[in-house]
C-alpha cells in the first residue's frame, strides 16, 4: 500500500511541467547541518492541514489540493526518506527500487532523488560484500520494475542509466561478482513462466558496459547454457570479443 501511495505521488509529480515547481533543496541524509526531510514534510503537512481549516472553518473546511509545487516538493522529500532511512523494513521493501525509477524522470530535481539514493548505496557497496550483493538487487529489481509496467525499451533505458552511475572502467572484484549475481537471478526471473517476455533484453546493457571482466561474463555464458539452452546470454558474443 505504502509503495502505492508512493507511485500515485511520484506520477502526479512527474506530470508537473519540468520548467514549473522546481525543488532544488534537498538535504542530504545525515548531514547535521542540513534540515530533515522528516522534518521538512513535517512542516509541509502542517502548513497544508492549516490552510485546509481555513481561517476558523474547523470540520466544514474545504478539502486542501496541493499546488504544483507542493506535488513535486512532497515527492521529493518522500524520496529523500527513503534514502535517509536503513530500517530493514525499508530496505527490504520495493521502496528503492521505486525511487532509483525517477532515473528515467524528466525532472532534474526528481532524478536527483534516484542518485542520491544510489550514491548511498554505492557506497556502502564498496565497502562489504554483503552491501555490494544488495546494491545491484535493488538495481535490478528497478529494472524488473519498469519492465513490467512499461516495456522493454524504457527498462532497457533504465539500466544504462543506473549502470552510468555505477562506475567508470571494470568495478572492484567484489562488486563484479556481485552484479555477476545479480543477473543471475534476472535471467532466472526471465526464465520464469510468468514473467513477461524480453526482460534479457533489458539487462543486455549489464553486460556491454564493460564493468566486469570478460572471464566472469563468459562464466555467466556458460551458467545460463546449463541452466536453460533455450536463453542466449545478453551480448555474450560481445563480451568474448
Amino acid at each position: 500500500a505504502l509503495c502505492s501511495h508512493m507511485g500515485e505521488l511520484l506520477t502526479e509529480a512527474n506530470g508537473v511541467p519540468p520548467d514549473c515547481g522546481n525543488f532544488a533543496a534537498l538535504p542530504e541524509p545525515g548531514n547535521p547541518k542540513h534540515t530533515s526531510a522528516f522534518s521538512l514534510v513535517f512542516a509541509s503537512v502542517h502548513q497544508a492541514l492549516t490552510s485546509a481549516m481555513g481561517n476558523g472553518a474547523g470540520e466544514e473546511s474545504t478539502s486542501y489540493v496541493m499546488s504544483d509545487s507542493e506535488k513535486v516538493r512532497m515527492a521529493a522529500l518522500a524520496c529523500n526518506l527513503v534514502t535517509a532511512c536503513q530500517h530493514p523494513d525499508v530496505a527490504d521493501s520495493h521502496l528503492p527500487a521505486v525511487v532509483l525509477t525517477q532515473a528515467l524522470s524528466n525532472r532534474d530535481d526528481l532524478q536527483e532523488v534516484a542518485w542520491m539514493l544510489l550514491k548511498r548505496l554505492r557506497k556502502e557497496a564498496h565497502m562489504q560484500t554483503d552491501s555490494a550483493s544488495v546494491f545491484f538487487k535493488v538495481l535490478m529489481h528497478a529494472v524488473h520494475m519498469v519492465h513490467r509496467d512499461a516495456g522493454v525499451e524504457v527498462a532497457s533505458d533504465l539500466s544504462v542509466r543506473l549502470l552510468q552511475h555505477t562506475g567508470v572502467g571494470k568495478l572492484a572484484l567484489g562488486m563484479q561478482v556481485a552484479l555477476i549475481a545479480a543477473l543471475q537471478a534476472g535471467v532466472q526471473t526471465a526464465m520464469m513462466a510468468e514473467s513477461s517476455p524480453g526482460f534479457l533484453e533489458a539487462l543486455v546493457p549489464w553486460v556491454t558496459k564493460h564493468i566486469v571482466d570478460d572471464a566472469l561474463l563468459l562464466e555467466l555464458a556458460s551458467w545460463v547454457e546449463a541452466e536453460g539452452p533455450s536463453f542466449a546470454s545478453p551480448g555474450a558474443d560481445d563480451a568474448g570479443s
